[in-house]
């Protein structure tokens, strides 16, 4: 199981940075083969961080609605084992949140611990964990000053891969389950579950829920590693899961456990992966990267209204505004990390 894990972490690593929200912005005109050129996003000011050095920053990325950004970098040879940073831009503070904080005696320490995946919503970061001993945990932080709060087990030969936080306290995670077969072996399958607010898995929703013809029959590695390159966004009362092709499919689900019909989104081309998703009310904000091997990566970031299923706006980074998507506010303003002068710093980037 730890090549799926593996490859959920290594498909989040971006060039300097990787994912985030704050509200999202609303635009009525579509976007189409005649529309204007992207708008740009200019660079602006940069906060530096002088305690946190320089390094790769792994996905996902986060954004609070203090405007604070939350990420991994990347820790040579143990990419489990990266601690979560915190940036807070307003009190030029960061803050590092780590397996060294857990006082709960039932949850292996360092170095069998590992953070897979997380997510931050009112005041708490959620962070998905698996150790070597085939457990798994959802561990909760403060997002005040690092400190642990609880833990949940989760269901043996579970491993989480996304996780997502709905504003009434409940979680949506998606993994895969293990299940044994007559001649000894094990079968994989997608499985995504709701954590109702008090810890207890409410609901499971398999692989049939998500639009997928293969129902409940066991998942084949191709699938597995397509959910662990996916995006999962919780806003409000829903959470958003993503996975990236010629079309970008989109599941959204309630904080009840319902599951919309898979919707197709137009992506900005078939060679654009999508890497970083914000959702706010019935819009959602995707960067999509494209790897232009003679010229340099292109990123775009489409403002999409589902109400519409269409784009109805694209912005593109001016060279100088490098690095990860750390906020959007749902107007001009953009927030990126990057590294500058050996230490890492949050780029303003705005449409002015």
């Amino acid at each position: 199981m730890r090549r799926f894990s593996t490859l959920a972490m290594l498909a989040a690593c971006a060039w300097g940075a990787d994912q985030p929200p704050a509200s999202v912005v609303q635009s009525s005109k579509p976007v189409t083969a005649q529309s204007p050129a992207p708008v740009a996003i200019h660079r602006g000011r940069m906060v530096d961080f002088t305690s946190v050095p320089a390094g790769m920053v792994m996905g996902p990325t986060k954004c609070d609605d203090s405007g604070a950004v939350y990420f991994r970098q990347y820790k040579p040879r143990d990419v489990y084992g990266a601690a979560i940073v915190k940036l807070d831009p307003r009190e030029n503070r960061s803050l590092v949140i780590n397996v060294s904080s857990i006082g709960d005696s039932s949850v292996a320490k360092a170095p069998t611990l590992r953070f897979v995946d997380f997510t931050v919503n009112g005041g708490a970061v959620y962070v998905a964990a698996t150790n070597e001993d085939a457990k798994a945990y959802i561990l909760k932080f403060s997002a005040g000053d690092g400190s642990f709060q609880s833990a949940i087990s989760l269901e043996e030969k579970f491993y989480p891969m996304k996780i997502a936080a709905f504003n009434s306290g409940a979680l949506l995670v998606a993994g895969v389950k293990t299940t044994p077969k007559p001649d000894s072996t094990s079968a994989l399958q997608n499985d995504t579950v709701l954590i109702d607010r008090t810890g207890v898995i409410a609901k499971h929703l398999n692989a049939g829920d998500w639009g997928d013809t293969k129902g409940d029959q066991a998942v084949d590695h191709e699938r597995l590693d397509a959910l662990s390159m996916s995006l999962m966004e919780g806003a409000g009362t829903s959470a958003y899961l993503i996975q990236s092709s010629a079309a970008t499919t989109l599941a959204v689900v309630g904080d009840g456990g319902t599951v919309e019909p898979p919707r197709k989104l137009r992506s900005p081309g078939e060679d654009y992966s999508a890497f970083n998703l914000r959702a706010s009310g019935t819009s959602i904000l995707v960067e999509y990267v494209k790897d232009l091997k003679s010229s340099g990566t292109v990123t775009e970031f489409v403002l999409y209204d589902l109400s519409l299923d269409q784009p109805v706006q694209v912005y593109r980074a001016d060279a100088d505004v490098g690095g990860a998507l750390g906020c959007y506010d749902g107007r001009d303003g953009f927030t990126f990390v990057n590294n500058h002068g050996g230490h890492t710093v949050l780029m303003n980037g705005s449409l002015n």
